[in-house]
């Protein structure tokens, strides 16, 4: 081997020891003896630790950098969505459902959700309700209900309308084996299939009892004043004192 010859000044032990101290973060005195056991110690690089469940690029926010467990450089491409905002007509598309825009924070980028529902449709939705800016016409039924007892054997008898629309009514006897005892001709129900309290133009149906059999009849009902509908029965046909009746008031929501 050929012998290389290397000059030495008073700098250049000085500046190997200074270089091998930048390395090693030693301070110490270091002799020209230690110097070669010192630069073997340097570290030639970085020991990663060993993952068991490393990270993906879907897994770190789209643009950011990382390093795997290869010690590659990776570029993430996971886009967080965290402000939501309706598209054009996104809220309520009848029949259709919802569409909403997800924005991210961290870098704009927007998707679009779709929540299909068929159902969404104003006649599944009840009338004066919007839902996903769907705005309801499904009308709602509403029945008042309440009891009559006459005083004394009456040919008419009032029910009371809560309001100027229109409506179907039904007026039963609560105890028919008692009605019964009142012998014939007592009323123990009458239909109304439609009526307004200041114009009631229509069908009223009476099931009369005769004793052992009961007969249908036909008969307009005559209207009054204030919310009250007087139906009639026909002379000889009563509804019993004492009797409890009830009646029913049929009408569309939206019609009162």
């Amino acid at each position: 081997m050929a012998l290389e010859l290397v000059k030495l000044d008073d700098k250049t032990l000085p500046a190997i020891a200074n270089a091998i101290r930048a390395k090693t973060g030693d301070s110490g005195l270091l002799l020209p003896s230690q110097m070669a056991a010192a630069i073997a110690g340097i570290p030639t690089g970085v020991t990663l630790p060993a993952l068991s469940d490393p990270a993906a690029v879907g897994h770190v926010l789209a643009g950011k950098e990382y390093i795997d467990g290869n010690g590659a450089k990776q570029t993430g491409t996971l886009v967080v969505c965290d402000t939501v905002d309706a598209t054009e007509g996104g809220w309520g598309s009848s029949g259709i459902g919802v569409n909403v825009e997800l924005e991210s924070s961290a870098d704009g980028s927007l998707k679009l959700l779709t929540l299909p529902e068929e159902n969404l449709t104003a006649e599944n939705i009840k009338s004066g309700v919007r839902i996903f800016g769907v705005a309801g016409v499904a009308k709602t039924m509403r029945v008042e209900t309440g009891t009559i007892t006459p005083a004394e054997d009456v040919i008419d008898i009032t029910i009371p309308v809560p309001f100027d629309g229109y409506c179907a009514l039904l007026l039963t006897a609560v105890d028919r084996s008692a009605l019964e005892e009142k012998g014939a001709n007592s009323i123990y129900s009458v239909r109304v299939m439609s009526a307004m309290y200041d114009s009631v133009e229509y069908i009223g149906i009476v099931n009369r009892y005769n004793g052992s059999t009961y007969s249908a009849a036909t008969k307009s009902p005559t209207a009054a004043e204030n919310g009250n509908i007087y139906i009639g029965g026909s002379t000889g046909r009563y509804y019993r004192a004492g009797i409890v009746y009830n009646y029913y008031v049929y009408y569309w929501e939206d019609d009162a």
